[in-house]
């Protein structure tokens, strides 16, 4: 650091040999992450997996978590077919959170506007 500021050429050995370890390096780990790329790429893998794949990460972590004993509730509201089933959620957060009357009166309130949405 102490040939901070000064040029290349005005550099000393020791200040110019970590500058082109640092260099290396960087060039290291960008062959890294091409080497990435280019695999995935001839492997035909990408980061869509298809359901099955999906499923199956999914039981994966979950069992992960059981030996940990910590518990899980996976979120599928996004595979509801209607907002209002999304909507249906919300009680079952109201229950997990302890505000069960709030998200009941929530879910009433969609429940009205969807109707008069249906109605209109």
């Amino acid at each position: 650091m102490h040939c901070f500021g000064r040029t290349s050429a005005e550099r000393c050995r020791r200040c110019r040999k970590n500058d082109d370890a640092k260099t290396d390096s960087t060039k290291k780990d960008s062959a890294k992450t091409e080497d990435k790329k280019t695999k995935e790429q001839s492997t035909g893998d990408s980061d869509e997996l298809t359901v099955e794949e999906q499923t199956e990460r999914l039981e994966e972590i979950t069992e992960k978590f059981a030996l940990l004993g910590i518990p899980v509730i996976i979120d599928r509201s996004a595979d509801e077919k209607t907002e209002l089933a999304q909507y249906e959620w919300i009680k079952v957060y109201g229950v997990l959170f302890g505000c069960e009357e709030k998200m009941d009166k929530m879910f009433e309130k969609a429940v009205d506007e969807a109707g008069v949405q249906e109605n209109q």
